[in-house]
């Protein structure tokens, strides 16, 4: 009976400590992107879609999101701590569950638009999400969206067999590892770009799909 009273005392301190804004949001963004990662896998599993930008997204931009979710939790639950202490709550005190009566009309309002505001993001983020790295993908995105220094290459690429053939097929490699290196080359890219130091023009052959 002592190790269940201990246990529940703990237990009571945590759902005490997690009775706070910041907490809360922690926990919906964690939600929200944990969803929004299922949803990328079960639409993968059920070849809803090819898109070589999808792992970006699904396994290292949302996985992030889904981290910085969890680590402001702890946060959360830390200065709520330290502002119990400094009201001079006991530690009984500290260890009481909040009070959750649904028969509160306040408090259902409350719950009912976490809830819907939380359907509301995953089903945005997900969306934007999708659309963004389906966007990424087309041509008209690598050659003057995004890489307006290849507007010659473009140009040729239109009026040759390989129009046919979309940038990424042979620019990204297959697997998250060239995902990656693609993403860490295109940020050498970048700098270039803005300093005006790519060579002039594009050297070829292409090394290394880049």
């Amino acid at each position: 009976m002592a190790r269940l009273k201990t246990r529940n005392e703990t237990f009571g301190r945590l759902f005490n400590y997690a009775n706070n804004g910041i907490t809360l949001t922690g926990i919906v963004i964690a939600t929200v992107a944990a969803l929004t990662i299922i949803i990328f896998i079960l639409a993968e599993l059920a070849g809803g879609f090819h898109n070589p930008y999808i792992g970006i997204f699904a396994y290292l931009v949302l996985p992030a999101i889904f981290v910085i979710g969890l680590l402001i939790i702890p946060v959360g639950m830390w200065r709520r701590r330290k502002r119990l202490i400094a009201e001079g709550a006991s530690l009984a005190e500290m260890a009481e569950y909040p009070r959750l009566d649904f028969n509160d009309p306040h408090l259902r309002r409350i719950a009912f638009t976490v809830l819907a505001l939380t359907a509301v993001n995953a089903i945005i983020l997900g969306s934007t999400s999708y659309l963004a790295v389906d966007e990424m993908d087309t041509v008209e995105f690598c050659g003057t969206t995004c890489h307006t220094v290849m507007q010659p290459e473009y140009t040729a690429y239109q009026e040759s067999p390989h129009s046919r053939v979309r940038c990424v097929q042979c620019h990204i490699g297959p697997g998250a590892s060239w995902f990656v290196r693609s993403k860490i080359d295109g940020l050498r890219q970048v700098w270039k770009t803005v300093w005006g130091t790519y060579h002039r023009p594009i050297e070829t052959p292409i090394h290394n799909l880049r």
